[in-house]
């Protein structure tokens, strides 16, 4: 996941970052049922993705997970 953020981090336009959140949608799914179902201790930083990117499909979501990565937020 930490790679996957650091290659959105480096990216400057939204366009250029879809194949990244792409990814990371998949691994969202996976961080979510792992914490969700299982009850898999995540780390704080995995936490807030699966928190904020909860609605990976939605674009709006999507460029907002943006900016924070690119902010630093993330």
């Amino acid at each position: 996941m930490s790679n996957i953020l650091e290659r959105i981090a480096g990216r400057t336009a939204y366009e250029d970052a879809k194949p990244e959140l792409d990814e990371l949608a998949e691994l969202h799914g996976l961080l979510a049922t792992l914490l969700f179902k299982h009850r898999v201790e995540l780390s704080a930083r995995q936490k807030q993705v699966v928190r904020i990117f909860d609605r990976w499909d939605d674009e709006d979501t999507r460029r907002y997970f943006f900016r924070e990565v690119i902010a630093g937020r993330m």
